[in-house]
């Protein structure tokens, strides 16, 4: 069964809270978060606009394209009411604004290799360039809860990450959730993070991309990432997923080949998912 979260591009942008999206099963039908076909191609990779729902069908006035600016520069940090500070992303120098859209995808082909869990799960962030982003929010980096996680686990990653005075959960993106894509054929590109680290890291980096004309999957390892958050709790697992590493998996051989084996599995999923997505007819 597939079951769709995604909003008819004649309609106003998704507003669902952060980490929820499409939740995509794998159990024989296939995937039908159906974009407009025009704006893929046949490669695999490329089918990651599938995900970019109501391309070229929204009502919408067009983007206004943007001058390119110098090579963004990290910004400084602002001061948050509560006596927290806010980090600020590096603003895109790409003509495009930019949409994004977050995936729930369940691998049932596969049992989980590091906690028991029957299915492997795999959250994904598509940034896009948007045709308008007229009425659609702009997307937070982080989920409340992977938010709140952070400061626990990834200083233990990441030493010069502060363990208190930021209020992770406040910084933006420049993306708008749910805005609909600009009809193209585009390159598609995956992003898979470092040994440990949340996708959310390098949302500045899919940005920018995304503002030249790239689409970015951007995907989570969990068990293996610091932090992970899914839209719903399930039985077997918490709504936030952390880290089970303990130390450096690079001095225990073992553990090792078993997170590539792991991220290399869940590559090939993705690739398989956009795949199945280009070729699923629309309203299916």
């Amino acid at each position: 069964m597939v079951r769709k979260k995604v909003v008819d591009g004649r309609r106003s942008c998704r507003t669902s809270a952060p980490g929820a999206g499409v939740d995509i099963t794998t159990d024989g039908e296939g995937v039908a978060a159906a974009a407009d076909r025009r704006t893929v191609t046949k490669s695999a990779v490329l089918a990651a606009a599938m995900l970019l729902a109501g391309a070229g069908r929204a009502q919408a006035r067009p983007a206004q394209a943007r001058p390119a600016q110098a090579r963004p520069q990290a910004q400084p940090a602002q001061a948050h009411t509560a006596g927290e500070v806010t980090v600020r992303l590096p603003a895109p120098t790409g003509p495009h604004r930019t949409g994004v859209t977050t995936l729930h995808l369940v691998d049932r082909s596969r049992r989980d290799p590091w906690e028991p869990l029957p299915v492997r799960e795999v959250m994904v962030t598509v940034f896009y360039p948007a045709r308008t982003v007229r009425g659609c929010p702009v997307a937070p980096q982080m989920t409340e809860g992977a938010a709140k996680t952070l400061p626990h686990v990834d200083p233990l990653f990441h030493k010069e990450l502060p363990t208190r005075g930021v209020n992770w959960a406040a910084t933006r993106t420049h993306s708008h959730t749910g805005a609909p894509a600009l009809p193209a054929r585009r390159p598609v590109l995956l992003y898979s993070p470092g040994g440990g680290d949340p996708r959310t890291l390098g949302t500045g980096l899919a940005e920018e991309l995304a503002s030249h004309g790239y689409v970015v999957v951007t995907m989570d390892h969990p068990g293996d990432a610091s932090e992970v958050e899914f839209p719903h709790r399930v039985k077997e697992r918490k709504k936030v997923r952390t880290t089970v590493f303990r130390g450096d998996p690079r001095k225990d051989p073992a553990l090792f080949r078993s997170m590539i084996d792991t991220r290399i599995g869940d590559t090939r999923f993705v690739l398989n998912q956009l795949e199945a997505g280009s070729r699923a007819k629309p309203g299916r």
